[in-house]
């Protein structure tokens, strides 16, 4: 997932960092399941997100997995009101990718056909993701060219490309 949210990002962002959170203010009860039990949420459980500084200087929380307790969009939006509105404290800010980098020593360890399959996986998903993508932006019709120019669309146009881009 980290080299195709790093191949997706990297024309408009500077820097890419994984946040763990505790989260706050969940419109969901959350229920952590294990083998013989169902446990309510832990106020202290991480909920990590990633924190992309775009080439303009401008920050912004990537919460892809935020519908698990119960945020489904935005998935994006400032990094200020990110904190402001679902965050309790900051748990760990590291680069993203340094606990993908030491899961790849892990897998090197193990047979390089497993090695060469994970990767394409990975490559089959950014191709299929690449192909929506395109799909969608075609969609959109002649003025709109990137996900660039999605970025400078006013507020209430830029929420209803992001609804339809998330409901890919």
């Amino acid at each position: 997932m980290e080299i195709l949210i790093k191949d997706l990002l990297k024309d408009i962002s500077s820097d890419i960092r994984a946040v763990s959170t505790r989260v706050n203010n969940t419109p969901l009860t959350i229920f952590r399941h294990q083998t013989y039990s169902a446990n309510l949420f832990s106020s202290t459980h991480r909920h990590e997100v990633l924190q992309v500084t775009l080439r303009n200087k401008e920050v912004y929380a990537l919460d892809i997995t935020g519908a698990q307790y119960g945020w489904p969009v935005p998935a994006t939006m400032s990094w200020d009101t990110f904190m402001k509105e679902r965050v309790e404290i900051i748990k760990e800010n590291r680069k993203f990718g340094e606990t993908a980098q030491a899961l790849r020593v892990e897998e090197a360890a193990t047979s390089d056909r497993d090695a060469r399959r994970h990767y394409q996986v990975m490559d089959e998903m950014k191709q299929c993701f690449n192909i929506l993508l395109k799909e969608w932006q075609y969609r959109q019709g002649n003025n709109f060219s990137s996900l660039k120019d999605m970025l400078r669309l006013p507020e209430e146009e830029f929420k209803r490309k992001q609804v339809s881009l998330l409901n890919l």
